[in-house]
């Protein structure tokens, strides 16, 4: 399991966390603050799970999304399945 936070001035604003099983890694629980999105927050903090997660062996990931996040993780290489 890994999770990173991502903190604004001493405060925490976002998070993110994986769980990688063989060579598979699930990202799960990626929230930033409100008042903090669409600042590099979320991509920061699923980037830092993914590295962690391949540091650990894991060669493939996956995640679900709301529609609130799609775009990130479009913009981060996933592709839909389903």
């Amino acid at each position: 399991c890994h999770m990173a936070v991502g903190f604004a001035e001493d405060v925490a604003v976002a998070r993110a966390m994986a769980l990688v099983t063989g060579d598979l890694a699930g990202v799960y629980n990626v929230a930033v603050d409100e008042a903090y999105r669409r600042r590099g927050y979320g991509t920061a903090v699923t980037n830092a799970v993914l590295e962690a997660a391949a540091a650990s062996g894991a060669t493939v990931a996956m995640l679900a999304t709301t529609p609130m996040g799609y775009r990130l993780y479009r913009r981060l290489g996933f592709d839909p399945v389903f």
